[in-house]
């Protein structure tokens, strides 16, 4: 085991310190290796010793400042404390919580590096009064004030944020290892002279900041210190691999030149076979990961080995957990934000169901979107009735706010009633959390969590409303439910949880950080995408980068150099590496594959122990032949038909659907499917807006049958327009109001596309006579009934029946019959029929003879007006519309009895077709 970095760390540490061991301090970037470490130490010792003292180097400040650790919850709140005692101008609660995480990153920087806070705020702030500058106005513009206010106070608040932790004992990282620099003396010096045989050991350090350069050259000047560096020759002594960039510029007190050009070369010499693997998205690189880790699981190669998935980007780690093999020996160890967990996505899920709430109704996408949270998969398992019956009931009633009663009807006597109650903010946190501990408290007696999984996350909600409410209780007591959202976002993207495992057995599954000081046999790395390893220049700050580099606080330059060193140092004992990238067409932002992997693809591509190999990914999908859906007649298909086309009818509409695509034809017209049939009516689509016109439009003209209104008649008519439309759309929307949102648009363009047709009207209005509407063309009153005729087609149960509707039937001074059809939709201009139907090529007949079909079926269900008529479509989205004749070939308008039987005849033959034996429903291109 000793050929690894931790291997001969052990032997070198059993060397030089041998009974002594246990009085050393070992310093490591993170705690994750202690165990590695101490395995190591008991596996080359030949007999039993003292283990020294291993400390992650934030446990080494803190240990030794006396300092607590301030959440980053707490942090936060605290510095809004010091905004409010610095009495900040313009920056109230909603502001603060817009820019708090960006000052507090910056404060955290400048705390690590060193600066001199006083000097570097106003500086900036200087820099931003000059941009602010005008010769006209030499103050600034008077918007520019509030603006300003936020730079001159930061070196304010900085001071009084710092002073105010501190004299609570309280400190965030930064700030602990900046007192532990500054008081090195005091603390360090005092230390050691107490501990005459102790030694410091710093092991696997790379990128140092100040603080820590402070710390650590100061212990070395005692000649009380050593370090061990993790690093390889192969990117230390080149000089444009940035991963080797610290190392290179290390302190030589610390890295002697001499030991920067010793650095073993592991990686040229140790043999290698990389893949590169692009996939299609996030669930295929995840997929991906699965079947490695299923391969790993039959191949046992754990057991011997340290195999691992490494996540370049942690929001990964709720989608993969969600798809391991239940087979696996799994171990989960990394630190990911709280908002990317199921969790966090739940508590965000509810704050936005209080946010959208009216009094004690809530919104109904809202509660569906918290009762099919995956996250209360789990529990809502043994209520799945409960829950199927109560979004039935909210479908039916069409209800757009769900009444609080009809929760407690349904789930009243479950532990989870807490997360909806309604009322102050401190009351929602309260009954937040309240909720929150029963889901706790259910997690042992409905699943058993992986590696306490659900139950690390659910705990760290619980923290954070419980400092929520804290916080609440004491700045902003009456804060509003919007701002409280937006709080408990900001929360959540703020709050890391760190899952803990057994890093000793089983497959890894761990960050990118994670694997510092590790050496693994075999990886996947996951998101090996560009801005994301590394993460780029999209680091929210308010210090411009040339102030930055004036002051020596990090760039981007610098994070990409760290992020490259953590990159090749998964390499360091590899053998087996797969490098995933996901290169999606779809969306803005894609990035395409990391920079690492075009620099391993060229230089790697000719070393003889390193082979490199390119995969594009597709999940594996059962072997089933891909073929075209097509759906053979049968008996019983022609026995619904038969039976639907005798009883109810074959509306013109259905005939063009059978044109148009005969698989959707049999969805509807035999399976019954009808899409969107449950959905809650919320927004008023095309075929609402267009019935409500319809609807209107006879309202309007019904007292004119057997007339035609005159031009006051008509001008009245069209003062009622905008009332009977709102009536009839407000009947499609049922319970929804009609002045929110889309439907305000829908019922402007409804009264619209109705004033067109009166408009019309005004200025065609002599020498026509309305003989019905809406199929009254017997003058019969309030006859709404569709039309039926029977065709010649007979079934075992009658003949068919074309069914519909006619939208209006004049009759001209010339004595010609006018059938009019209202158009709300798209329509074809060059209406016309030739008589080569059957000649046209299957999948252009719809596009081409749908709407001449559908008028001539208006003139065959009005069969018993004998005598010569036309066929006109009115399109009503066009402010200046007119009439489109349906033509002949000869381009003549009107049509004969003789037409209309060869309409008939037409019809009829689409009907045998669709009933023939030899038909098959199949798509149409």
């Amino acid at each position: 085991m000793n050929n690894t970095f931790l291997g001969s760390l052990a032997k070198t540490l059993l060397e030089d310190y041998g009974d002594e061991l246990h009085r050393q301090v070992l310093i490591l970037p993170n705690e994750r290796p202690a165990m590695f470490l101490r395995r190591e130490l008991a596996a080359l010792s030949s007999k039993p010793l003292l283990s020294p003292q291993i400390l992650g180097i934030e446990k080494f400040v803190f240990f030794h400042t006396q300092l607590q650790k301030c959440s980053s919850t707490e942090t936060l709140l605290r510095l809004y404390e010091s905004f409010v005692a610095t009495k900040v101008e313009g920056v109230d609660f909603n502001r603060f919580l817009s820019v708090g995480q960006t000052v507090l990153t910056d404060f955290y920087e400048c705390d690590l590096y060193m600066a001199d806070a006083q000097d570097l705020f106003r500086y900036l702030s200087d820099i931003r009064k000059i941009e602010q500058w005008t010769p006209d106005r030499p103050d600034g513009a008077n918007y520019a004030r509030v603006y300003l206010a936020l730079y001159e106070s930061l070196s304010k608040v900085y001071a009084h944020h710092r002073e105010n932790l501190l004299a609570d004992g309280l400190a965030d990282p930064a700030l602990a290892f900046r007192y532990l620099a500054d008081h090195r003396k005091e603390i360090l010096g005092a230390y050691l002279s107490q501990n005459p045989q102790t030694n410091l050991i710093f092991v696997g350090f790379n990128a140092l900041t100040p603080a820590e350069h402070s710390v650590m050259r100061y212990v070395k000047r005692l000649e009380r210190a050593r370090f061990f560096w993790d690093a390889d020759a192969f990117y230390v002594q080149d000089r444009n691999q940035e991963a080797g960039k610290f190392f290179r510029e290390m302190d030589p007190e610390l890295l002697p030149d001499k030991q920067k050009s010793s650095f073993p070369a592991r990686m040229a010499s140790r043999a290698l076979d990389v893949q590169i693997v692009e996939t299609g998205g996030n669930l295929q690189q995840v997929l991906y990961a699965t079947e490695k880790i299923s391969e790993w699981t039959a191949s046992k190669c754990y057991q011997n080995e340290k195999v691992a998935v490494v996540l370049s980007d942690e929001a990964l780690i709720a989608d993969l957990i969600e798809v391991l093999p239940r087979d696996a020996s799994i171990n989960l160890t990394l630190g990911t934000s709280l908002h990317t967990l199921q969790a966090g996505t739940l508590l965000h899920a509810l704050s936005r169901l209080h946010r959208s709430a009216k009094g004690s109704r809530w919104y109904h996408r809202d509660i569906l979107r918290v009762l099919r949270h995956p996250f209360l998969g789990a529990y809502f398992s043994i209520y799945a009735k409960d829950v199927q019956a109560f979004v039935t009931q909210v479908k039916r009633d069409n209800l757009i706010y769900v009444p609080h009663h009809l929760l407690e009807e349904f789930f009243g006597d479950t532990k989870l009633r807490m997360l909806w109650n309604n009322g102050s903010a401190g009351e929602i946190l309260g009954y937040l959390e309240e909720g929150f501990l029963a889901l706790a408290e259910s997690w042992d007696s409905l699943r058993e969590p992986h590696e306490n999984y659900e139950r690390e996350q659910t705990y760290a909600v619980l923290h954070l409303l419980r400092e929520a409410q804290e916080w609440v209780a004491r700045f902003v007591p009456d804060i509003e439910i919007r701002l409280l959202t937006d709080m408990i976002w900001q929360l959540l993207q703020g709050t890391e949880v760190n899952f803990v495992g057994e890093p000793e057995t089983g497959i890894q599954i761990m960050g990118v950080l994670e694997t510092r000081l590790l050496h693994l046999d075999r990886f996947v790395l996951l998101s090996a995408n560009e801005d994301i390893l590394p993460k780029g220049k999209n680091q929210s700050s308010l210090i411009p980068n040339d102030v930055k580099k004036h002051f020596d606080l990090p760039q981007y330059t610098h994070q990409d150099a760290i992020f490259a060193y953590h990159f090749y140092h998964l390499f360091h004992g590899a053998s087996e590496a797969d490098l995933v990238y996901t290169e999606s067409s779809s969306g803005m932002g894609n990035s395409g594959p990391s920079r690492f992997i075009y620099q391993v693809k060229w230089e790697w591509a000719k070393q003889a122990n390193i082979e490199v190999k390119e995969l594009l990914y597709h999940a594996k999908l059962k072997d089933h032949p891909v073929r075209d859906i097509e759906i053979p007649q049968d008996k019983t298909i022609r026995d619904i038909l038969e039976r639907r086309f005798s009883e109810r009818g074959i509306s013109p509409s259905a005939l063009v659907s059978y044109l148009r695509d005969p698989l959707e034809f049999y969805s509807r017209y035999v399976l019954g499917v009808f899409e969107d049939d449950d959905e809650i009516e919320e927004d008023a689509d095309a075929r609402k807006v267009g019935n409500a016109v319809h609807d209107a439009l006879e309202e309007l003209y019904r007292p004119f049958v057997g007339g035609f209104p005159n031009e006051e008649q008509l001008k009245l008519i069209k003062k009622h327009v905008p009332a009977s439309v709102r009536k009839h759309l407000g009947k499609y929307l049922k319970h929804n109001q009609l002045e929110q949102g889309y439907n305000i648009l829908a019922l402007t363009a409804a009264e619209e596309m109705a004033k067109n047709a009166v408009d019309f009207d005004l200025q065609n209005f002599t020498g026509r006579k309305i003989v019905a509407l809406e199929n009254n063309y017997t003058a019969q009153p309030n006859q709404h009934t569709d039309l039926k005729f029977p065709l010649s087609v007979q079934t075992s149960y009658g003949p068919v029946l074309l069914t519909g509707k006619i939208d209006r039937l004049e009759q001209w001074a010339d004595g010609s019959m006018v059938y009019l059809d209202y158009k709300t939709g798209r329509t074809d201009k060059s209406l016309s029929w030739n008589n080569d139907f059957w000649d046209y090529p299957e999948e252009k007949r719809a596009k081409r003879f749908g709407q001449a079909i559908q008028l001539m079926s208006y003139a065959v269900l009005a069969h018993s007006v004998k005598s010569d008529f036309k066929l006109a479509l009115l399109p009503l989205k066009n402010t200046h519309t007119s009439f489109l004749w349906l033509k002949n070939a000869a381009k003549v308008e009107e049509w004969t009895n003789i037409d209309r039987e060869e309409f008939q005849k037409l019809i009829e033959s689409l009907v045998r077709e669709i009933l023939e034996e030899s038909v098959f429903f199949r798509r149409v291109e």
